[in-house]
């Protein structure tokens, strides 16, 4: 009775822990520069996203575009509108994920840029939305070498605890396995 709980225990253990061994996370980030999104995709070991599936959906989840990443997992597009947009990568195989870019990261669009009202509103000959403006370019363009530092960071190689505790847990599943075959081959000698 002892072998066939401790069996039982250990299929669970491995239909549980086993398959996140043998998977890899895909990771999509995304950053914008000037009027531009650029996407870039790999997995958690390393490899890249090759010819993976990108759809781009607006908040109410109408499909704006699609497209592929290239061979080095990397897609770019010009963003539509200035709203919030969900990217989501199929890189087959059950392979997927989400990034959201928010409207606030994006440039104003040309009919979005407010026209001169007047010298009433502008301060030394510029308008206060102006500076704000130039100063998040600059912002932006500072922030950009770190942000493509975290995103391949993230592009990580070598082992995750999930995957390390699927091994082990698939090593305590052959043994209990074994164990099993060995209690039913001596209980019939």
């Amino acid at each position: 009775m002892k072998v066939s709980v401790f069996f039982l225990f250990t299929v669970l253990c491995l239909a549980v822990i086993v398959p996140q061994a043998f998977a890899h996370r895909v990771i999509l980030t995304a950053y914008v520069e000037g009027d531009t999104i650029f996407v870039e995709s790999g997995f958690s070991d390393g490899t890249l996203c090759n010819n993976a599936d990108i759809e781009v959906f607006d908040p109410s989840g109408k499909k704006l575009l699609e497209g592929r990443t290239d061979e080095n997992g990397k897609f770019s597009f010009k963003p539509p509108r200035r709203i919030d947009l969900k990217l989501v990568l199929d890189a087959g195989m059950g392979h997927r994920d989400e990034y959201i870019v928010r409207a606030g990261e994006l440039p104003e669009m040309a009919a979005e840029t407010p026209k001169h009202q007047g010298a009433s509103e502008a301060v030394a000959g510029i308008n206060p939305k102006e500076i704000e403006l130039i100063v998040d370019r600059v912002i932006e363009k500072r922030l950009r070498p770190l942000i493509r530092l975290v995103a391949k960071s993230q592009l990580k190689t070598g082992f995750s605890l999930n995957e390390i505790l699927g091994g082990i847990g698939y090593i305590l599943g052959l043994m209990g396995i074994a164990m099993y075959f060995k209690s039913r081959k001596s209980g019939k000698s």
